[in-house]
């Protein structure tokens, strides 16, 4: 019939009415981080490594807005998470959270800060430690990081230094859960201790919490053999019980029996703080050193085996240029119109005398003229603009609905 074409207007004008009121989603933001790069590109065995960020988003990004950064599969002992700051004012721009996968994937996700300042750029960091297994002493490794928009970081990392001379005693610890004691203190640190490998007829090992806030849970308390080949490298392991064991909280003494050539003897234990160290709280760095004391032909040699674990960090700061809002026109002040005052009353007009000019005798009141309205500054959106016009077209197409049926209905349509 004749009023389709007018019941189309009235849905595409419905259509602009709505499509202006929809509120902007969060998005990911393309091409936000411009550079990745790790400081140290010789770092010692053990040691942590940085990761440095560099990011920048466009002047129309909003909260919840997101990047994200895949880091490099070599890294491990990651932080969960930390926030970007600004250094002038201390506002937040944006809050980052790492993934517990492998590799880990940063989200960083935006605050309004970023709505209300331009330029808005910075940078961010991650020290973490490093695999020693797929990154051995000597040999280049590439540490690879992708970003969210497909880009590709590459820094050749050749790590220095010896991991471990079993030819010697030994203490490492590993770090059992990716908080690192920043939210629960129980059990969060594991150490293996060993004696240098055979042959000898005993061995003593003694160990302190000295220095640490941290004590031993004796429960947790294992005991291995360990085999190795010439070059000392692992080859197999089996449980094993130890001569004797005195454990407190604050104290650890273990004697061993005879081990062969090419064999050692080890203890796991885990360490556990009184309180969680918070997630806000400096990295804490974790050290001490067993003694342990071999025996062989009556013959006694002492080692010291030092151990040293440092949390994980990261952190970062953004900056900006504040949208400064312009201030509205002082409107310009309008004179009220005046007070019409009643004439005098007159006498009646003389028969065949003409009326006063203006009529009724009253004298004409000319309204007064308002100053010119200004345009405000812009403080959001310019949808009321479409808004306004989409519900004239509205209101108009639904009029010539009406009007059209009427006629085809006057018409037997």
């Amino acid at each position: 019939m004749r009023f389709l074409p007018l019941v189309t207007a009235v849905v595409a004008a419905a259509a602009l009415t709505l499509g202006f009121g929809q509120a902007a989603q969060a998005a990911p933001i393309d091409g936000a981080i411009t550079g990745v790069q790790i400081v140290e590109p010789a770092p010692h065995q053990n040691d942590l490594v940085t990761t440095a960020i560099q990011w920048r988003v466009p002047n129309d990004t909003e909260a919840g807005d997101t990047f994200t950064l895949t880091l490099s599969s070599h890294l491990d002992d990651l932080p969960l998470g930390f926030g970007l700051d600004d250094p002038a004012t201390g506002a937040r721009v944006a809050n980052a959270v790492l993934s517990q996968t492998s590799p880990a994937v940063i989200t960083f996700t935006m605050t309004d800060y970023a709505s209300t300042h331009r330029n808005t750029s910075g940078t961010a960091f991650v020290k973490s430690s490093f695999d020693n297994v797929t990154t051995p002493t000597g040999v280049a490794t590439p540490f690879t990081f992708t970003t969210g928009s497909g880009a590709v970081f590459t820094t050749v990392v050749t790590p220095v230094g010896v991991i471990g001379d079993r030819a010697t005693a030994i203490k490492y610890g590993v770090f059992t859960r990716d908080d690192q004691g920043r939210t629960n203190p129980a059990g969060f640190l594991g150490y293996h201790i060993g004696t240098p490998v055979g042959p000898f007829d005993s061995a003593s090992v003694s160990d302190t919490n000295a220095g640490q806030s941290w004590t031993f849970d004796c429960t947790s308390l294992e005991y291995f053999s360990v085999v190795t080949d010439a070059d000392y490298r692992y080859i197999s392991q089996t449980r094993t019980r130890p001569t004797a064991v005195t454990c407190t909280p604050t104290t650890l003494a273990v004697t061993w029996p005879a081990q062969p050539a090419l064999t050692y003897s080890e203890i796991y234990v885990t360490v556990s703080l009184p309180r969680a160290t918070g997630l806000d709280a400096a990295p804490v760095a974790f050290s001490n050193q067993a003694a342990i004391t071999t025996t062989t032909n009556s013959v006694d040699s002492a080692f010291l085996a030092p151990a040293r674990n440092i949390q994980s960090s990261a952190g970062g700061m953004g900056q900006g240029t504040p949208i400064r809002a312009v201030p509205a026109p002082t409107p310009t002040p309008t004179t009220p119109a005046p007070t019409p005052t009643a004439p005098a009353p007159t006498a009646a007009p003389t028969p065949g005398t003409p009326a006063p000019a203006g009529g009724s005798g009253t004298p004409a009141i000319v309204p007064a003229v308002t100053a010119a309205g200004s345009e405000l500054a812009y403080t959001g959106s310019n949808a009321l603009l479409p808004l306004g016009t989409a519900g004239i077209l509205l209101l108009a197409g639904a009029a010539l609905v009406i009007s059209g049926r009427r006629r085809s209905a006057s018409r037997g349509e």
